[in-house]
C-alpha cells in the first residue's frame, strides 16, 4: 500500500515553514513469519502563489535546514533510541541495526 492511499503514518512531527516528517509501517509475510519495517518521509508544503493551490516539495531552502535537520532527528529518536512503541508496535530496527 502507498503512502498517498488510506495508509496513515504511525507517527509525524511538523514544524513551522510547511516541513513535515513521517514515520511509516510496511509489513510484509516472508516465510509464515510477518516482517514490519519502518520508513521515514520527510516532506515540505507550500501554496502556490498564482492559483493558491497546495503542493509537495522535496527541496528545501538553507533556511529549511536546522528544521529539517531537527525533524529527523526526531523520527530517528522515535525510531531507535526511545524505542517507544507507537500504535502497538516496538519501532525499534530489528536486530538492532
Amino acid at each position: 500500500m502507498s503512502e498517498n492511499t488510506a495508509q496513515k503514518p504511525v507517527w509525524e512531527m511538523k514544524a513551522k515553514g510547511g516541513l513535515s516528517v513521517a514515520i511509516w509501517r510496511h509489513e510484509k509475510t516472508e516465510a509464515g513469519r510477518t516482517i514490519t519495517r519502518h520508513s521515514v518521509t520527510l516532506n515540505k508544503r507550500f501554496r502556490d502563489k498564482k492559483d493558491g493551490a497546495w503542493h509537495d516539495s522535496s527541496s528545501y531552502f538553507v533556511d529549511d535546514l536546522p528544521r529539517v535537520m531537527r525533524l529527523l532527528e526526531q523520527a530517528f529518536d522515535q525510531l531507535v533510541l526511545v524505542g517507544s512503541e507507537i500504535d502497538g508496535q516496538d519501532l525499534r530496527c530489528p536486530g538492532g541495526r
